[in-house]
């Protein structure tokens, strides 16, 4: 005797789950996070950084590298152009360098310093995008 199952009843409430996760997931990415974005001026070789690289402050993980270009009139200027958290104390004398994460890992741009009393370098430099 066969048992009595609801298999349309069990498919479309696996079916309905889903699509549920799916949309909490599609929901949870488009959650907007305030970004300032700069630029920073390296006159060294820059191996290993790529776009999508991390940006840390102080040791925390604040933003990332979303372009990388080449400064037009002098090729031996590389421009990053970060996008950090808003709420990023980046200061008149904070100062950008490159880290290297582990020996075969990726670099990254690792922010540091800023005294409490320095302005903030979006008050002090009124380009679009702050270097």
């Amino acid at each position: 005797m066969e048992t009595r199952a609801h298999y349309v009843l069990i498919g479309a409430v696996v079916l309905i789950t889903v699509a549920l996760a799916f949309g909490f997931v599609l929901w949870l990415g488009q959650t907007k996070r305030n970004y300032d974005q700069y630029d920073v001026i390296f006159r060294e070789r820059v191996s290993g950084l790529s776009v999508g690289a991390a940006v840390s402050f102080n040791g925390i993980q604040k933003g990332e590298v979303s372009e990388l270009t080449i400064a037009p009139d002098n090729p031996g200027i590389v421009i990053a152009r970060i996008r950090v958290d808003s709420d990023t104390p980046v200061k008149t004398d904070t100062r950008a360098s490159l880290a290297i994460t582990s020996l075969t890992g990726p670099s990254i741009i690792q922010l540091s310093g800023g005294t409490p009393g320095a302005a903030a370098l979006t008050e002090v430099d009124r380009r679009e995008i702050p270097v």
